[in-house]
């Protein structure tokens, strides 16, 4: 993808470039590959999901810009969005069977930071999705 220093799907990010993934993206790189190849043909069963990186590249320029997102950013996350939505058959915020797409949203840098990034989990979570978790479930 012509994006990949902006962008990086965790299939195609290389673990070891912790400068460029950030520690913890690199961690999740690392997790997913490993436990793919431990359980093979259990993604949708496995704690780590499919997703994508936006590279310390794509941070730099976001405060060269003046800490906005600008066309560029936008344009890279939706593109990588797309392909994610592709490779699991669903759309964002989709109800899809037991697999609807929903992601989180992680900082992360080259050093630990602890307290100095934002999390922001189940973005996509809407009422017919977590309706339909709740059915799955045993608790409300």
């Amino acid at each position: 993808m012509p994006n990949d220093s902006l962008i990086t799907a965790f299939e195609r990010a290389d673990a070891t470039q912790i400068e460029r993934l950030g520690a913890k993206g690199a961690k999740l790189v690392d997790d997913f590959r490993h436990l793919r190849e431990i359980f093979p043909g259990m993604e949708d069963a496995i704690a780590i999901p499919d997703g994508f990186i936006l590279t310390t590249d794509f941070w730099r320029r976001y405060h060269q810009a003046g800490d906005r997102l600008t066309d560029e950013h936008w344009a890279v996350i939706a593109e990588e969005l797309r392909a994610l939505e592709a490779r699991k058959g669903c759309r964002l915020g989709e109800l899809c069977g037991t697999a609807s797409l929903i992601v989180a949203v992680r900082g992360g840098a080259p050093i630990s930071m602890p307290g100095a990034l934002s999390t922001i989990l189940n973005v996509g979570l809407n009422d017919e999705i977590a309706a339909s978790l709740i059915a799955r479930g045993e608790d409300e």
